[in-house]
C-alpha cells in the first residue's frame, strides 16, 4: 500500500508541477512565509490595538474644525508679527533721523 501511495504522491507532485509550475514544497514554503507575515501583523495589532480604538472613536468633523481654528490662529499671529516688524522698522528709522537731527543741531551750535 505504501508503494502505491508514494507513486500516487509522486504523480500528484508531477501533475501539480506541470500544470501550475510550482512544486508543492515551494507552495508550502510560500504559505508558511505568508503565515509568518500574518502573525507579525497580528502582533502589531495587539500592540497598538488601544491606540487604534482611540483613533476610531475620534470625531473627524471636530478634528477638522480644530485644525482650521489653529490655522486661523497661526495666520493671524503671522500677520500680527508682520505688522510689528513694520512698526519696529518705522520706529528705528524715526530714532535714527531724530539722532541725526540732534547731532546736526549740536554741531551747528558749536560752529556758531
Amino acid at each position: 500500500m505504501s508503494l502505491s501511495f508514494s507513486v500516487c504522491k509522486a504523480s500528484i507532485s508531477l501533475l501539480l508541477k506541470s500544470t501550475i509550475g510550482i512544486h508543492p514544497k515551494e507552495k508550502a514554503d510560500r504559505r508558511l512565509g505568508t503565515l509568518v507575515q500574518h502573525l507579525e501583523q497580528y502582533d502589531n495589532y495587539k500592540q497598538y490595538r488601544d491606540i487604534y480604538v482611540k483613533y476610531k472613536q475620534l470625531d473627524p468633523k471636530k478634528l477638522t474644525a480644530e485644525r482650521f481654528s489653529l490655522c486661523d490662529d497661526f495666520y493671524g499671529l503671522k500677520e500680527e508679527i508682520k505688522n510689528v516688524e513694520i512698526l519696529r522698522r518705522g520706529v528705528g528709522d524715526i530714532m535714527r533721523k531724530d539722532g541725526q537731527e540732534r547731532q546736526r543741531t549740536r554741531t551747528q551750535g558749536m560752529e556758531l
